[in-house]
């Protein structure tokens, strides 16, 4: 919520008429019914917005450990698919989404 709460404010600070009253009760509120109104909505938006988001993501790729089993000749070998963190962070930002 602090994050949606930031993301407002900021956006109603780049309105600049709106001059909508920011200031918030006790209980976290807005204390001004409409700026808890406008916020209401803005949160109902925020939200779509994030449940639409979709990112496509890499092939993931593979790799083997290879490792010799005691008391043979012989090797055992294991395989796991992984995401490389640079391709990641490749299709975050082509898709427009900022990571850290």
């Amino acid at each position: 919520m602090d994050k949606m709460r930031e993301e407002f404010e900021a956006f109603i600070n780049h309105a600049g008429n709106w001059n909508y009253d920011m200031e918030i009760n006790k209980d976290g509120f807005f204390v001004s019914y409409l700026t808890q109104r406008v916020f209401n909505s803005f949160v109902v938006g925020w939200q779509a917005s994030r449940a639409a988001l979709k990112v496509e993501l890499p092939a993931t790729c593979n790799r083997a450990l290879v490792y010799p089993q005691y008391g043979t000749n012989e090797v055992g070998m294991e395989h796991d698919e992984y995401f490389e963190v640079d391709d990641i962070k490749q299709m975050l930002s082509e898709a427009g989404i900022s990571y850290e």
